[in-house]
């Protein structure tokens, strides 16, 4: 490998600031630095959000499923049929923090 060619090297990007920038090279690192740190410590409180109501989508729409094939082919319920509903319902009971 070259150097320059992993793409978790700062380098190049440090190399380009301070090409593009007319100041000091601490300084440069410093808005590195913040770059950096910004990018690793945003908030991903949204995107968990999306995350869990989409599951639990999944989730509901896949025992919904089962049971309605269940339904279609005229075959009893099972005890895993059940043991999956109420599975399902103690997810959404379970405390979360």
């Amino acid at each position: 490998m070259k150097y320059g060619d992993d793409p978790f090297d700062l380098q190049p990007r440090r190399s380009y600031f301070y090409f593009v920038s007319d100041v000091d090279n601490s300084s440069v690192d410093e808005d590195l630095r913040e770059f950096v740190m910004a990018r690793n410590s945003s908030d991903n409180g949204n995107t968990l959000v999306g995350v869990s109501i989409a599951l639990s989508v999944l989730q509901i729409g896949l025992v919904a499923a089962r049971f309605y094939t269940r339904r279609l082919q005229r075959e009893r319920y099972g005890w895993d049929d059940w043991v999956m509903l109420i599975a399902l319902v103690c997810v959404f009971f379970y405390p979360t923090s």
